[in-house]
């Protein structure tokens, strides 16, 4: 982002000019605070899951529901599109293959669904990790700590706390465009 970049450069360059553990701490909390994955509006993402069938799975609506299934390049059910809200700068999550949304986050270990507007979907967060893995974190779910998108052992996506492996994604870019 240009805000954490210029951030950054502002601290890297008070220590410059005054070497100083103080200046030093300042630095890196500046860049622990960068957003290290952009989601770009009018784009399209697959959300593969790092932790189940050895980091394989991607996040996948078929049949009126979420699971992880390998890549299909041909299946529009694994394309989703952060759209933001202009009111808060968070995110909507739509799937491409029937224009849901994704629903706020249910009670715990509960499954995720979809609704066909953005007045009763989630809002998102995309939270990064500097090894490139993103918890995706609703802000109006049920239960606040356990609000993110977790691929569990029995293959759906449920509500979980974000700091668990199977809560953790990549999100990859597609060349895909929406009409956006």
């Amino acid at each position: 982002k240009e805000s954490s970049l210029e951030t950054i450069e502002t601290a890297a360059q008070a220590y410059k000019e005054n070497p100083s553990l103080n200046a030093y701490e300042s630095f890196n909390k500046a860049v622990q605070g960068v957003e290290y994955v952009g989601i770009e509006a009018g784009k399209y993402y697959r959300l593969r899951n790092s932790e189940r069938n050895q980091g394989l799975y991607y996040l996948t609506w078929s049949n009126g529901k979420f699971s992880g299934a390998e890549i299909d390049k041909q299946d529009d059910g694994q394309l989703f599109c952060f759209m933001k809200d202009e009111k808060t700068g968070k995110f909507f999550v739509q799937n491409k293959k029937e224009g849901l949304y994704v629903a706020p986050s249910p009670k715990t270990s509960n499954v995720f669904t979809m609704v066909n507007q953005t007045s009763g979907a989630g809002v998102y967060v995309v939270n990064s990790t500097m090894e490139g893995l993103s918890s995706v974190e609703c802000q109006n779910g049920t239960v606040g700590s356990y609000s993110s998108f977790h691929l569990d052992a029995g293959n759906k996506l449920v509500a979980w706390e974000p700091a668990s492996k199977a809560s953790r994604w990549f999100i990859e870019p597609t060349d895909l465009s929406t009409a956006l």
